[in-house]
């Protein structure tokens, strides 16, 4: 459900300020008229289909925060798309610095997302991608790259399983919140009406 959904419910259900409130009191409010499953408000969630345990069972999991790391060399474009997952959907997000702290921490801890730069060669974000897929394909996969570089878009999504792209912004070292993932997850956040992000940034 979208928030403007879930305020329509709210007011047909008789909670007052429902324009006022964000969407976490009103889910909060809606779950103590209702009974809800806490998970009602996730886009993923069908309440109608809660009698079957598949969807207990899935939305469950999904309530529960994913963990993943980014791996990048630069430590603001790590921080940034860290602080924008983790803003916009909770996540716990680790940044790591060389592919063999990748690898590593891919094999000691429940990966549930993967965002690597794919850019630098030396990196070697691109072959983190793949390896995850192969090996650990329930795991999501997200690149951070240069916006135009086609070929090596096609190659994050047929060798590495990339479900989408962090674009930089030309001429800075920066995730662009214009377009890609960048932009999506901006407008999660100020529709959610949540904090605005530090502004971080450096020139190349």
């Amino acid at each position: 459900m979208g928030l403007e959904d879930i305020r329509r419910h709210a007011k047909r259900l008789g909670i007052e300020d429902a324009d006022h409130m964000k969407k976490a009191e009103l889910a909060r409010a809606i779950q103590a008229k209702e009974n809800m499953p806490p998970c009602f408000d996730q886009p993923w969630c069908r309440p109608s289909q809660h009698h079957k345990c598949d969807w207990k069972k899935e939305c469950k999991a999904k309530l529960e925060p994913l963990h993943g790391l980014v791996l990048s060399s630069n430590v603001i474009i790590g921080h940034q798309v860290s602080t924008l997952l983790s803003s916009s959907y909770g996540w716990k997000m680790q940044v790591v610095h060389t592919d063999k702290q990748a690898y590593a921490l891919i094999l000691q801890d429940n990966m549930d997302a993967v965002v690597a730069d794919i850019d630098g060669i030396d990196l070697g974000g691109l072959a983190v991608l793949a390896h995850t897929k192969h090996h650990w394909p329930s795991i999501k996969t997200f690149a951070i790259t240069e916006d135009g570089d086609f070929y090596i878009k096609k190659l994050a999504r047929d060798m590495g399983g990339c479900e989408g792209f962090f674009y930089l912004v030309k001429g800075r070292m920066e995730i662009d919140t214009h377009m890609g993932l960048g932009a999506q997850l901006m407008r999660r956040i100020s529709k959610e009406n949540r904090p605005h992000l530090p502004y971080v940034s450096a020139t190349k």
